[in-house]
Order: C-alpha cells, then sequence, then structure tokens
C-alpha cells in the first residue's frame, strides 16, 4: 500500500537529496512546461532524453511506441531501488500534452509503489487503488489484460493504451466493459460465456485481429457493436456471430464500396507480384512508389500514375510500353517502360539532362535523388546522370561507378551512393566524411540495399539480407528486426515490412510513427519526410 505523500501541485524547490523525475520527447528537446522548468531550475540538460543531469531524472514519452516508455520507466525504477539514498519525486508524467490515459502510465509505476524513496502523484495512486480494487491482471509490460475477476460487477474501463486481451481473458465475466481505441489483438475465449443474452459490446476499430474462437461460447456470448468499416465487422459476417453496427449508414456504406473498387482498379498496380513476394517471403522489388519533396506517384497496373499531394507540373507519363517503375527527385519525376526505355517530367534543375536520360536503352532499373539520377543497365553496369557541373561541394557519381560491374541493384542520395552486386555483396560510396567507407565490406548474401541523404542533411543506408534481417550505418536498432522483406530509407527515418504486412520503422523526428500501426501492406517506400505504403487491397496510405 502507498502510505506516503503525494507529489506536490509544484515543485518550486528541491532539497540536496532530492530528485525530480519529469517526462520529455524521445529526442530531449524539453519542450514541454514541465520539462523546460526542470531545465532552468533543476539542472536538466537538452538532449537528455532519458536518465539523470543535476537534480533531474528525464524519462521519454512515447505515446505511440508505449513499450519503450515502459522499459524506461522499469529502468527509472531499478535506478530508484539502488539509490536509496535519493529522493524522487515523479511529475504526472505523460498526462499533459501528450494526453495519455494516467490509468494507463499509473500501471507503468506498479513497481514504485514498494519504494519509500519514490513520492508518486495522487493521481497515479488513485489510478493503482482502484486496479488493486477491481482485482485485474496486467502484463508487466503494461500491453496485455492478462485475466479479469469474474466476480466483479460494475463499469470497467480497460486503460487506453492497452493492446491486447488474452486468452480467456474475461471469460464468464458480467461486468459493464469499455474497451480502448488502443486495443489490437483479442484472444481466444476472451469473451466466452459473458454477459447475458441481449448484452452488447463495443469492439473499437482499432482492432485488427481476434481469433476465431473469442467468442465461442456454450451458452451466451455477447452482441457484437462494430464499425461497418472495420475488422470486427467482416470477422462477425464471416464467423455468424451476433453483432449490430453503430451509426449505420447502407447508403454511405454502398458509396464507400464503390469508390473503394473504383480506386482499386486505379491503384492495384501490378499488386499480385508484390503479393506473390510476400507470400514467399522475398524481397518485394522498390519502383512501385516514387516520393518526391511534396509529392508522391504511385504507379497502377495499367500505367496510370496516380498522385499523392501536389505538383503544378504534374501529367501522367503516358507510353506505349508498360510502365515497371517510377522514380522522383526533388520536384521532378520519371518511369521507366517494359522494354527499358525511360521517360521523364518536371521543369527542375535534376532533370536538365532529361534528354540524354531519355536517349538510353536497356535499362533496367532507375532511381533519382537531388541533383542525381541513376541508372542500371541490363548487362549489370551503371550509369550516373548529374545535374550540369555537379552541386557544389559535391563530387560526380559518374566518377564512382564507372568500374562498376554484374550490379543488381543501385540506390542514391544526394552525396552517397549504393550498387548490389549478383553475388550478394554491396559496392557503398559516401563523401558526407563520418560514414565507415568499410562498413559494407563484409556484407554476404544481401537481396536488397536503399539509402539517402539532403543536400543539407546526413547520409543513411541499409541491408537487407537474405534471413530477413538489416543493418544501417546509422540507424541504430535495426539489427532487431527479423522477417522483413522490404526496406526504405528515408530522412531521419527507416521502415522495414514484414511478412505479414506489418511496419518496423524508427523515426529520429518522432513525427510518422503512426505508419507501425498499418496492416495488410504490400509495399512501403519513405524519401525526404514522407511515408508511404500500398495495403493488399490496393489503398494508399501516406504520413
Amino acid at each position: 500500500m502507498y502510505n506516503r505523500e503525494f507529489t506536490p501541485e509544484k515543485v518550486s524547490h528541491l532539497n540536496d537529496n532530492e530528485i525530480i523525475v519529469f517526462g520529455t520527447n524521445p529526442e530531449g528537446n524539453h519542450s514541454s512546461r514541465a520539462a523546460l522548468y526542470a531545465v532552468n531550475n533543476f539542472g536538466a540538460k537538452m538532449g537528455v532524453s532519458e536518465g539523470m543531469s543535476g537534480q533531474s531524472y528525464a524519462l521519454p514519452v512515447h505515446k505511440h511506441r508505449r513499450q519503450k516508455m515502459v522499459s524506461a520507466v522499469e529502468r527509472f525504477i531499478q535506478y530508484a531501488r539502488e539509490n536509496q539514498n535519493k529522493k524522487f519525486i515523479v511529475l504526472p508524467i505523460g498526462c499533459g500534452a501528450a494526453g495519455m490515459d494516467p490509468a494507463f502510465v499509473a500501471l507503468m509505476f506498479r513497481g514504485a509503489v514498494e519504494l519509500q524513496n519514490v513520492i508518486l502523484p495522487k493521481l497515479f495512486v488513485d489510478e493503482l487503488n482502484k486496479y488493486r480494487e477491481v482485482g485485474v491482471q496486467i502484463s508487466d509490460d503494461c500491453s496485455t489484460i492478462i485475466r479479469f475477476p469474474m466476480e466483479w460487477r460494475g463499469k470497467y474501463v480497460v486503460p487506453q493504451g492497452i493492446e491486447c486481451l488474452g486468452e480467456s481473458s474475461f471469460m464468464g465475466c458480467s461486468c459493464d466493459l469499455v474497451l480502448p481505441e488502443t486495443l489490437k489483438r483479442i484472444g481466444k475465449w476472451a469473451f466466452s460465456d459473458m454477459g447475458g443474452f441481449d448484452y452488447c459490446l463495443r469492439i473499437p476499430s482499432s482492432v485488427s485481429d481476434i481469433d476465431d474462437k473469442a467468442f465461442e461460447s456454450e451458452w451466451c456470448s455477447p452482441i457484437m457493436l462494430v464499425d461497418y468499416r472495420g475488422y470486427a465487422y467482416n470477422f462477425a459476417k464471416k464467423n455468424k456471430l451476433r453483432y449490430k453496427c453503430v451509426d449505420f449508414d447502407e447508403e454511405k456504406f454502398l458509396k464507400e464500396q464503390k469508390e473503394k473498387a473504383n480506386r482499386d482498379n486505379r491503384t492495384n498496380c501490378g499488386l499480385s507480384n508484390y503479393l506473390y513476394n510476400i507470400k514467399d517471403k522475398r524481397p518485394i522489388p522498390k519502383g512501385q512508389i516514387a516520393i518526391a519533396r511534396d509529392f508522391a506517384i504511385v504507379l497502377n497496373d495499367n500505367g496510370h500514375q496516380t498522385l499523392i499531394g501536389g505538383n503544378e507540373d504534374f501529367k501522367q507519363l503516358n507510353s506505349s510500353d508498360r510502365i515497371n517503375k517510377v522514380a522522383a527527385a526533388f520536384s521532378g519525376y520519371m518511369a521507366l517502360t517494359e522494354s527499358g526505355n525511360v521517360i521523364t517530367c518536371g521543369n527542375t534543375r535534376e532533370f536538365d539532362c532529361s534528354r540524354e536520360i531519355e536517349c538510353l536503352c536497356r535499362v533496367k532499373d532507375v532511381v533519382a535523388s537531388e541533383g542525381h539520377t541513376v541508372v542500371l543497365f541490363g548487362d549489370g553496369t551503371v550509369k550516373s546522370i548529374d545535374e550540369p557541373g555537379g552541386w557544389e561541394g559535391v563530387p560526380q557519381h559518374h566518377k564512382v561507378v564507372k568500374d562498376w560491374r554484374e550490379i543488381k541493384q543501385v540506390a542514391v542520395g544526394f552525396s552517397n551512393i549504393m550498387g548490389l552486386t549478383e553475388a550478394g555483396t554491396v559496392l557503398y560510396h559516401s563523401v558526407d566524411g563520418y560514414t565507415n567507407p568499410h562498413f559494407y565490406d563484409k556484407c554476404r548474401d544481401v537481396v536488397q540495399i536503399d539509402c539517402y541523404s539532403h543536400y543539407y542533411g546526413t547520409d543513411s543506408s541499409a541491408v537487407l539480407h537474405r534471413d530477413g534481417t538489416v543493418i544501417s550505418d546509422t540507424f541504430e536498432g535495426v539489427e532487431k528486426w527479423n522477417d522483413i522483406i522490404q526496406i526504405s530509407v528515408g530522412a531521419d527515418v527507416i521502415v522495414g515490412l514484414k511478412s505479414d504486412g506489418t511496419i518496423e520503422m524508427i523515426d529520429h523526428r518522432n513525427e510518422r510513427y503512426a505508419a507501425v500501426e498499418w496492416r495488410n501492406i504490400a509495399c512501403i517506400e519513405c524519401k525526404f519526410f514522407n511515408v508511404v505504403g500500398i495495403t493488399k487491397d490496393g489503398e494508399i496510405l501516406s504520413l
């Protein structure tokens, strides 16, 4: 039981042994009111997103990557346990501008209740008392409800942040249950024998995975209240379960279905090839999506290009030959036809050499970046076409690639360039002065590469191995990924597509993490500061 003081409404003074514990963004910019106050008064340092500095302890707030925040709180509790001579005053972290559910954040601090040297906000203590009163069992990582007591009567609101209801979690229960919009998965027998015959349970539209036996029951199961556009609606119809649609508008529904069918016809660009690669866990070829500075192009199966965003110079690239791939640079784009010819569009500097590009033939692949277009020929040789005179301070890529042979894929940034050989090794060149040029010398069994750099940013690159693992020269943590079938590198972001259609991501700007919630993805691409994906149904998603 918590039997000590609470965190005061305002902490204006600290004794020598006291430490204030505040929340900040993952970059440690300390832009929130509490974080900035810690910088000005208690020695918190800019750029330190986790740990001690001065008389303060920073904790990163991850609203969309909550498990990272859970791990950071666990490390704090261990630190407090090892420093009993210090008194840690915890602020209501994540419950201000971040808008996190106090009931969920409080769960992260369950282990701190036993520590007399940790002072918690009354808000957290009240939520923890409710949690103990109910007797619900929640996993250590705060992601899953393991078991709810059958004897509980009354209303129970599952904290916003819970992502999974475990096997048999609410079996036989009769509570008034409210599920959160963060819920993604419902396990086997989760709602078996729950409630009475007329009991209704609202299933959030965020749910994307329900076990076939989740509602299996010997005598009754709740009526599902579902969004007719969500996963639960199709699940209920497929399994012949009792359901009611919330705010169902049949006319609107039929109209949306028709629009979706029309959109699928426009945007399903050779998607069968991509689905084939997903099924067999093969690396997905790039060239389906081209991203420029403020627009993106998605290639359709009939050669039609779908524009996302604005581009005054946009026009359809039409060809008598089938268009197989698209590429984009700063504000222009190009397409590669089935016969190996290149066509371009855009009155931009990066395509001042478009005449030279369009004179080429037997082209196997084409990629572009600011000031550079790189062409891969069918014989495995490479040609780099630089903007005339080159952009100031950047060496010409054609000097790097003139001796490359037996290449099967290329990637290019403003100041870096990569080549993947038929043998599965990597050729890499960077002029940023920071990248280790020998990082990829020992790479073997590589099936896909990508790189990116701005004329005003740093160089980044990554490779995908045949076993589904990834390494990068700038993105720490990608080595933990597995089962990856496509990678893409952008400005301060890297994404990996898994064979199950989900996304892995590292985002240094913390602005595009919503993409990790995407499901059923068949193709993914990120360039500049944008991320675009295509679902297996042909829907285009973008951030």
